[in-house]
């Protein structure tokens, strides 16, 4: 799906292979943490200024998701893309849900 939705956008093969793996990290990281009910919902957004690959990945969790910046999962991310950015939401009474979400960024060339 990941190189299906960005091949149009003109990356190397080896900046499309690092979104494709940033991607399925951001997404194994939500899952760990998902409702067994939660619904994995994965955007694509070409941004303009600057010109950029966007990627938005969400989920409802029963836990928060840890972005230390010590993680493995967290490192792997930050090398492989060129910004990440978490939101989560506080945790809602009585279930202790949250809405978590995950945004990469991947520089476009700048022919796109």
């Amino acid at each position: 799906m990941v190189r299906a939705a960005a091949d149009h956008h003109g990356l190397s093969m080896d900046a499309l292979a690092d979104l494709v793996i940033a991607v399925d990290e951001a997404a194994t990281t939500l899952v760990s943490h998902a409702r067994r009910s939660s619904t994995l919902v994965c955007t694509f957004d070409a941004v303009t200024s600057p010109s950029r690959l966007r990627v938005i990945l969400a989920a409802t969790t029963s836990s928060p998701v840890d972005a230390s910046t010590s993680s493995f999962g967290w490192l792997v991310l930050r090398t492989l893309v060129d910004d990440v950015m978490l939101e989560q939401t506080p945790a809602a009474a009585p279930t202790g849900d949250r809405s978590v979400t995950i945004t990469l960024e991947k520089a476009l060339p700048a022919s796109s």
